[in-house]
């Protein structure tokens, strides 16, 4: 056996590392098959613009997870880790997904040694949780549409992760680290055994593995600890040029009334806060009080400075604003949630004789990620003017409406049932089987079957039941008698009973399953001049099953159709539908000219695919490739790709369920910039035709925020539709210094546009947009947008409106790619560097019809989309001792990407992270087979930016390091077998 074979995992990847990318890998190798072909290849020199990272890369790490080394290459924007804390998506929850050119998770297809790895939500989307970091033993990564290749979901790329497939000997790992703040431990374990047996003709090996995660919240660090907004320059606020001041969540645990159309009138508003103190006309008319503990109503503001009147509650200076009253959710958010994995690997084959090898791998994982959050807000409660609780002076204030009896809205933050908790188990397993060999001579085989399920189940505490709370608020003694008392107004105001009696724990279920099978032919049909035609043909099978059940509490609804639940994370009603296709595809390459005046090589390859889906009907995807080489040292290359993406399950058939939804302050109402502007009659005619009542158009009035709509999946969606072109070129060594013969250099330019891409328009973007000339210039009822929501027959507030998924977007990224990789033999040891960086040219998105495309390049939104970033990892080895250095850069963006175009914009600085990393091992006595390795991670303390953030802890936590410096340790110690 080779050295490498005897000894850990961890130490493989030391040595298999100084082949840093494919194209090096194939000069050692006989025969390779790079990534975004299948044709088996003798050189390096593919039309693919590929990276390929070594499993040393994933070694040199604190995490556990393999997407922690995927953040920092420039080819990987956005996604969703470990810090994610998000409520709103449960069908992702703690997973780790991988996002190439900042495209979604879903457009991304992720392999496991050539070979799909299975879905863990309805999206498709695999979590690469389920992939130990030290059974990688590389990972290639492609970059544009490779469905004629590899079918559907590769509309950004395909990432292939190669895991270790044999080993000989013992070898056990550990690793621990912890921040210099003293938290976020980590600690990881794992055991592999394998074995040759029938003289060498077959192999056996198994991994088991444990890793476990530990909570950091957002209070931990100074950046995050206070939800922020952006409010601009001259705010005396906190953040890049005092910009920010502190801005959370408007359900506030004082409680909120939120009047609607049946308002107060402005003589009863001013003169109750004329009573307070307040000079007639300092205070502007708010629609929306809060409620202080001794029954006083204050204003929660309008964003003007002070517009916040008469709270007396305690202004800490901290979390406290004037211009807008909410509340710091951040105190209680997971930064970074826990997990705790246990994972189990086995690889084998057998080779009968050089026509037929015979195949298997199973991997399983099971894990608990842990979210938390900020007590539950109660978006929308009904409270009957009976209500015992109320104060004289709400009192005032109601009995001065059109229709003093009517109910009012009100929210709350159920500050005493402690934080929401939720804790997401999944139960992970695939297995392959697979025969391969030789047939008809020089034609070879290569076919297999897989299956895999994935299983999450989802407990969530703190949640309120509405249905109970409003039997509570309209009880005549306001549940007195039967719990103590829940008064809703004022901090910390309902009873300890009460508030048990509203909880409810909810458990919801979810399972994803995938079936596989594909063969392939490969070999070489006919020669030509230039030389052998090669040539593959298959067939590909899958059916992907998903099922989400919902416990009986997420499937209650108030009487009314509202959803019982505030504060579940789980989302959708129950489901369970399955989609399959069968597809059959060719890849033939043909060598133009060999060995002519001015051309050293130029081939083609050109690919095909057609895709039968049960759903989606036939689809084509293809592709035409360039290789041109006029010298040896230099090679040119381009291609044109036309990818697919078929709907998932999920997308299709998720059920469209009632919820509330938010909706911005209605255009229809009496006051607003639509009504009172130029074409303030065509507006109002709109809203008559669209269900404002005539007897109510002259002072309709809606700033609730919420109204009950429906989110969901739709069967009548089309498959996306992508576009990659690429064009670059490859030298290696072109210089004549001996110092300079391992240099390698890559630049690639890169063009990827997605249309028909589907996407949900927000309710509140679509309310917007009907009355809005830019979307609906005809000011026309039938318009798109205006049939995406309906309104009251008697009131005219919006009811039904649809937040459902449809092709509706447009994608469009593109830029340049350099990589640059040199090794050398420098003093006793040797040195080498790789270098990858990624120039964004511009990243346009078209979110809904009739939107125009918007440029994000250099902005922080919807992933962070800096102009550069770039990776660079450099090494010394001399013996049995390595240091490598990593610096990964980020540049700066526009901070103010979204917000007031009369705003100025601020520039998010750039970001440089330090790793540092030495290892030794010992080749003799009494430790031979052991490597120790100690490392820093962010040696430089680099601290987050703060700006407006679609995450949270006011930055980007899939982009930024959010925990600072971090120290590790790690050992693997192998045993190899003697000789016989």
């Amino acid at each position: 056996m080779g050295r490498c074979e005897g000894l850990a995992f961890a130490v493989c990847g030391v040595i298999a590392a100084t082949a840093a990318y494919a194209q090096q890998q194939a000069q050692e190798l006989e025969e390779i098959i790079v990534l975004g072909s299948r044709i088996p290849r003798p050189d390096f020199q593919s039309a693919a613009l590929v990276v390929t990272v070594p499993g040393e890369r994933f070694e040199q790490t604190p995490a556990g997870t393999i997407e922690e080394t995927f953040a920092k290459l420039p080819q990987f924007l956005g996604g969703t880790n470990g810090s994610n804390n998000r409520p709103f998506n449960s069908a992702l929850a703690g997973q780790a997904l991988v996002s190439l050119r900042g495209l979604n998770s879903y457009e991304t297809l992720v392999l496991v040694d050539g070979r799909r790895l299975v879905p863990a939500n309805g999206y498709g989307s695999p979590d690469t949780n389920v992939i130990p970091p030290a059974l990688v033993q590389r990972t290639e990564i492609l970059t544009g549409g490779a469905s004629a290749v590899y079918g559907t979901d590769a509309m950004a790329g395909v990432v292939n992760i190669h895991l270790l497939d044999h080993f000989e000997g013992v070898a056990l790992g550990g690793n621990w680290s912890q921040t210099g703040h003293g938290d976020g431990e980590r600690y990881r374990a794992t055991l592999t055994a394998g074995t040759n047996f029938a003289d060498g003709r077959g192999a056996i090996m198994g991994s088991v593995g444990y890793y476990k995660r530990s909570l950091v919240t957002q209070a931990d660090r100074k950046f995050s600890r206070v939800a922020l907004g952006y409010y601009g320059p001259g705010t005396g606020g906190v953040g890049p040029g005092g910009q920010f001041l502190p801005v959370g969540n408007a359900n506030t645990p004082e409680g909120k009334v939120v009047f609607g159309g049946n308002r107060p009138s402005a003589d009863a508003f001013n003169a109750l806060f004329e009573w307070y103190g307040y000079p007639i006309g300092s205070v502007p008319y708010q629609n929306q009080l809060g409620f202080n503990t001794d029954g006083s109503v204050f204003t929660m503001g309008n964003d003007d400075p002070h517009s916040v009147a008469n709270f007396r509650g305690t202004q800490d200076p901290l979390t406290f604003n004037d211009r807008r009253y909410t509340y710091n959710y951040a105190q209680w958010q997971a930064m970074q949630m826990p997990l705790e994995r246990t994972s189990v690997f086995v690889n084998g084959n057998f080779e009968f004789d050089a026509s037929a090898e015979l195949y298997a791998q199973g991997i399983y994982a099971d894990y608990t990620v842990d979210q938390q959050l900020a007590p539950t807000p109660i978006p929308t409660a009904y409270v009957p003017v009976t209500n015992p609780y109320i104060s004289e002076e709400l009192r005032f204030l109601l009995d001065s409406r059109r229709n003093p009896t009517a109910p009012f809205t009100l929210t709350k933050r159920t500050l005493e049932l402690g934080p929401r908790a939720t804790s997401n188990q999944y139960g992970f397993y695939q297995f392959a089987l697979g025969l391969r060999g030789s047939v008809l001579e020089d034609w070879r085989y290569n076919g297999y079957i897989q299956y895999g399920q994935n299983d999450q189940t989802q407990t969530s505490t703190g949640n309120v039941s509405v249905t109970k709370l409003e039997e509570l608020l309209w009880a005549p003694d306001g549940g007195l008698a039967l719990c103590g008392g829940a008064n809703p107004f004022g901090y910390n105001s309902i009873s300890r009973k009460c508030a048990e009696y509203m909880a409810v724990d909810t458990k919801d279920t979810a399972r994803t399953r995938q079936l596989t099978a594909e063969v392939t032919l490969s070999g070489a049909p006919l020669e030509m001049p230039a030389g052998a035609v090669d040539a593959v043909f298959g067939m590909f099978y899958q059916k992907n099953w998903y099922e989400q059940h919902p416990g009986p509490a997420n499937q209650q609804t108030t009487p009314d159709g509202r959803p019982d639940v505030a504060g579940s994370f789980f989302a959708g009603g129950p489901m369970a539908a399955d989609d399959y296709n069968v597809d059959m595809y060719t890849e033939v390459l043909v060598p133009l000219l060999q060995d002519q005046p001015g051309v050293r090589s130029l081939r083609t390859v050109l690919g095909y695919r057609w895709s039968n889906y049960a759903s989606a009907g036939n689809t084509n995807a293809y592709k035409a490739d360039l290789i041109y080489a006029p010298v040896d040292v230099m090679h040119l290359r381009g291609s044109f790709q036309h990818a697919v993406r078929a709907p998932s399950v999920y997308e299709r058939y998720q059920a469209q369920v009632a919820q509330e939804v938010g909706i911005p302050p209605d255009p229809c109402s009496y006051n607003s910039d639509q009504r009172t502007g130029p074409d303030a009659a065509k507006v109002t005619a709109l809203c008559l035709e669209t269900g404002v009542p005539a007897t109510e158009i002259d002072y309709f009035y809606d700033d609730s925020g919420s109204a009950l709509g429906y989110v969901g999946g739709n069967p009548d969606l089309i498959p996306e539709k992508g576009t990659t072109w690429t064009l670059g070129m490859v030298f290696n060594a072109p210089f004549g210094l001996a110092a300079l013969k391992n240099l390698q250099v890559s630049f690639d330019w890169w063009s990827i546009e997605i249309t028909d891409a589907i996407r949900s328009v927000a309710a509140g973007d679509a309310v917007s947009a009907c009355y809005a000339p830019a979307y609906n210039p005809g000011y026309s009822a039938k318009n798109e947008y205006c049939t995406w929501f309906s309104r009251e027959a008697d009131s005219g507030y919006i009811y039904d409106a649809y937040e459902i998924n449809r092709n509706i977007a447009v994608f469009e990224t593109k830029g340049i790619d350099l990589q640059f990789d040199w090794h050398e033999r420098v003093g006793p040891g040797k040195l080498g560097a790789t270098w990858l960086v990624s120039w964004l040219q511009s990243w346009d998105w078209q979110a809904a019809p009739q939107t125009g495309l918007v440029s994000l390049r250099g902005t922080g939104c919807c992933p962070t989309l800096p102009e550069w970033k770039w990776n660079l990892d450099a090494w010394y080895r001399v013996g049995g001792f390595s240091i490598a250095a990593n610096w990964s850069y980020l540049g700066h963006i526009d901070g103010n990407w979204n917000t007031d175009p009369e705003i100025p914009s601020f520039q998010v600085p750039v970001r440089n992270y330090l790793d540092l990393t030495g290892s030794y091992f010992f080749k003799a006595g009494t430790l031979d087979g052991l490597t120790l390795r100690v490392g820093i991670s962010n040696v430089l303390d680099e601290q987050p930016p703060i700006f407006p953030s679609h995450d949270d802890a006011n930055t980007d936590g899939s982009t930024y390091n959010l925990l600072g410096r971090t120290f590790w340790i790690s050992m693997a110690y192998a045993v190899e077998p003697g000789p016989d």
